[in-house]
């Protein structure tokens, strides 16, 4: 996956260096995850891996950062862990990859592992910049976590460690050290487990990892209480990956803080110990799961359904975005332009009236040949058509000539949006000032196109594809002969001072259609779930 190196500033000054992944082939802007490493471990010790594999699986940018004093980032003293502070670049970071051309601002995602898990936890429960909150094996309560890696006769000389470290610094001295992992899990270190030193120590001979933080830090971990605010990451989803038999971040700390946690939410248990998460078999089944998790969210949204799709269908879809634009515009302008030409009110109905009932002529002729002529000719037809309309419109002002390019265009479509929906148009003739009158426009337009993707849904499941066309056009045909029969309605009552009975009507007649939509959606569910119930009981027999 193409990998660029990037670098940003924190809030107080600091340069943080990683870097920036991409899919292979991205069109537009993606999301993208912003990830750090946990206790002071490097970007190099796997997070490329996760990376990798997240752009190679999924629409998504990752930026991989070194947490501060460590690796190539800046920042003294080195080897000193603050968590408030990494919290802190973890939003930096956000902000920096909000700056970046790929990626959609409104997208961003926030993993982290081990440390860096509890970290997510406590951002994602504050930033509402974060749409995804991915933490691996976290430490979720420092002080629980503390009290089980340290022995209780250790406590002592660390707490004394502790207040002549303080007494060192205050008089100018360097930080005190400790190790992070020891071979003899007996001998002082800030993480004394077995598998945190095979871990380390194997990443120590090949990458440039030093083996030692500062004393402070180990202070600062027995402070840390990231999952305080769990329950504050709602509505944000959360994925917690939590390994079975993990003894460096506990699993019963982990799976508590997580059953505080609010929907939506989800807990993977992975076999074996903390570090398993990061290699051999478990990790194409940890990785696989945060992009199934991720693809589920992002997929809501409709974004990886239109990433994957062929380069016809995002052009379709851009020329459909096109055309509505084109048609909100003509929708906001039309009428006015009209009645600035001295056409009356009751021509104008009759003008989106007539041009209605021509597409009615329209569609019932492509019904019947489009299928034989071919739905691509007829497109480029429609498309040179609407052109020739448009550049009619600029140029004449005659209410005749305006009309038959109107019909022959189909550029009177924009009646189709000028009147819509239910209780919403009932109200239209009910504002007495036009701040309110804007409100119930803009609940109008935000209700209208609710119902049209189920109902679309419902039509293409219902209908085979040999009638698929025949119907769809005898609905538009219905559609066109109630749109020209209002608009032409509209323009009489509006000549005669009686706007607010048309959108009265329009609301009745709006209600009743939604009415007999839901009765049949529930009709066709209640037959179908008979339908499979009976099928159970013959299976069962």
């Amino acid at each position: 996956m193409p990998r660029k190196d990037i670098s940003f500033k924190t809030s107080d000054g600091l340069t943080l260096r990683g870097w920036f992944f991409s899919p292979t082939s991205s069109d537009g802007k993606l999301p993208c995850l912003v990830m750090a490493h946990g206790w002071s471990a490097l970007k190099e010790m796997d997070l490329d891996t996760f990376a990798e594999y997240f752009t190679s699986n999924l629409p998504i940018n990752c930026l991989v950062y070194d947490n501060r004093n460590f690796g190539d980032s800046e920042g003294e003293p080195r080897h000193e862990i603050i968590p408030t502070l990494q919290q802190s670049d973890y939003t930096d970071a956000i902000t920096y990859a909000q700056s970046l051309e790929e990626v959609d601002a409104e997208k961003i995602g926030v993993w982290g592992s081990s440390y860096s898990g509890g970290h997510v936890l406590a951002v994602g429960a504050v930033d509402r910049r974060v749409k995804a909150v991915l933490s691996q094996v976290p430490l979720v309560n420092g002080w629980d976590n503390f009290n089980r890696l340290i022995r209780p006769d250790f406590q002592p000389g660390l707490n004394h460690m502790f207040q002549q470290d303080r007494l060192a610094r205050m008089s100018g001295k360097e930080p005190g050290k400790i190790p992070v992992v020891h071979e003899n899990p007996l001998e002082m270190s800030s993480l004394p487990s077995p598998d945190s030193y095979q871990f380390f120590s194997t990443w120590e001979k090949k990458s440039n990892w030093k083996n030692d933080v500062t004393v402070k830090s180990v202070e600062l971990l027995r402070a840390n209480d990231p999952s305080h605010c769990i329950h504050r990451i709602s509505p944000t989803p959360l994925l917690m990956t939590v390994a079975q038999n993990d003894v460096l971040t506990p699993t019963d700390l982990a799976l508590e803080a997580y059953s505080r946690a609010r929907e939506p939410k989800q807990v993977h248990i992975i076999p074996g110990g903390h570090f398993d998460a990061y290699s051999g078999s478990n990790f194409e089944r940890n990785a696989s799961r945060f992009c199934s998790y991720t693809h589920r969210f992002f997929d809501s949204i409709g974004l990886v359904t239109v990433y994957n799709a062929p380069i016809d269908a995002k052009l379709i879809l851009g020329q459909r975005y096109v055309r509505v634009f084109a048609y909100g515009l003509v929708a906001l302008i039309l009428a006015a332009y009209l009645a600035a030409l001295g056409i009356s009110e009751t021509q104008i109905g009759i003008f989106f009236g007539l041009t209605l009932i021509g597409d009615l002529f329209v569609v019932m002729l492509l019904t019947q040949l489009a299928d034989t002529i071919g739905l691509k000719k007829i497109l480029i037809v429609g498309a040179v058509s609407m052109t020739a309309s448009g550049l009619v419109f600029a140029l004449s002002g005659n209410y005749w000539v305006l009309l038959t390019a109107a019909i022959v265009g189909r550029y009177g479509n924009t009646g189709c949006h000028i009147l819509s929906d239910g209780i919403t148009l009932l109200l239209f003739g009910l504002p007495s000032t036009i701040n309110v009158l804007l409100i119930v426009i803009l609940l109008e337009a935000f209700l209208e196109p609710i119902y049209i993707a189920p109902r679309n849904a419902l039509i293409g499941a219902l209908l085979t594809p040999s009638k698929r066309t025949a119907s769809l056009g005898f609905i538009s045909i219905v559609k066109m002969i109630s749109n020209g029969s209002g608009s032409a309605l509209t323009g009489i009552l509006a000549n005669r001072s009686l706007f607010w009975l048309a959108f009265a009507l329009a609301g009745l007649l709006k209600i009743g259609y939604a009415t007999g939509m839901l009765w049949t959606f529930l009709a066709i569910d209640r037959k179908i779930t008979a339908e499979q119930k009976l099928k159970v009981d013959e299976d069962g027999q």
